[in-house]
């Protein structure tokens, strides 16, 4: 067997530079990976000329699901993004993905999956099949935008329609040590339609809100449109005292930082969750409606290092 860990893909201030003529917009933004994210364990590999079809199982090693985070939009058959990308080495596969990532959360999700399948399968596989690391990213990039970013890891600037990538030095701290910046990741089961939002942009849709530290052309329309997310920024707060961003189209808000200590008063203590691979998880209620929950997690960047 082999685990293959898949980091989420965190949208650090997203801006909308153009709108082409078919109808996709150009982008400008920076992205980065975190120590937050699903693991693929692969369970079997097998030439695509066999009879075998691939199969995926999916678990949810945290719980997310008690608290309405639904996994089972997840493909188990050849439409997953895993089946795709192994079909690039002319291989099926048996495996199976312990989900953090929420899904429609706007933190990679399948993306995430795809690249880091795409990683191990290049880093053992490449020589032969493909004309170069460009030609296989193009190819990596017609199954999903986000892919190639999450195979490439690490920091990167992404513009175009989000198929120009280029690759960022590790963020640098005191003396230029490399560091990996914390962040806090607030997440809902509050599924956000890409498509919905960019219509909401492109009507001109607008909200009153106070702006985060990372600037995003689509929280706005986001706003406009999902009134649980309005509702769940404003529990983030009221709860720890602090004005989030939100990642790309949403549902995920996060902050630079540890918050999860600062609590106010409107808030009941936090339900612990548990310490998942060094990353600290946590569960606080709507102060809406205390009967929903929302899950909190701090983690770091990740430098996946270049593909081999």
């Amino acid at each position: 067997m082999i685990s293959l860990f898949a980091p989420a893909k965190l949208t650090l201030g997203f801006k909308v530079t153009g709108l082409r003529e078919d109808g996709y917009h150009f982008i400008d933004s920076e992205m980065t990976m975190l120590s937050y994210g699903d693991l693929i364990t692969v369970r079997a590999l097998f030439d695509r000329a066999s009879s075998k079809a691939s199969n995926f199982k999916v678990d949810d090693p945290c719980g997310l699901s008690k608290f309405g985070f639904d996994f089972g939009q997840v493909p188990t058959g050849s439409s997953n993004l895993l089946d795709k990308v192994a079909s690039l080495f002319e291989l099926g596969l048996e495996a199976t993905i312990s989900k953090r990532i929420p899904v429609g959360g706007g933190l990679g999700g399948g993306s995430a999956d795809a690249g880091a399948l795409g990683r191990y399968l290049w880093s053992i596989d490449s020589e032969l099949r493909f004309a170069s690391i460009d030609d296989y990213v193009a190819r990596l990039a017609k199954f999903g935008a986000d892919i190639p970013v999450c195979f490439l890891g690490g920091r990167s600037r992404v513009s175009g329609i989000g198929d120009v990538v280029s690759i960022l030095s590790p963020t640098t701290g005191v003396q230029g040590a490399e560091v990996g910046r914390c962040f806090t990741l607030f997440m809902a089961p509050i599924t956000i339609s890409t498509p919905e939002v960019y219509r909401s942009y492109d009507r001109g849709d607008s909200f009153d809100f106070e702006e985060g530290q990372f600037s995003n052309d689509l929280e706005g329309p986001a706003l406009s449109i999902s009134p649980r997310l309005v509702n769940f920024r404003r529990s983030i707060e009221e709860t720890f005292s602090i004005t989030p961003s939100l990642a790309g189209s949403g549902s995920t808000y996060f902050v630079s930082g540890h918050v999860l200590d600062r609590i106010s008063d409107k808030q009941t203590a936090l339900t612990k969750n548990c310490d998942l691979d060094g990353v600290r998880m946590a569960y606080f209620s709507d102060i809406y409606d205390p009967s929903n929950l929302y899950l909190a997690c701090e983690c770091v960047e990740v430098q996946l290092g270049e593909p081999i």
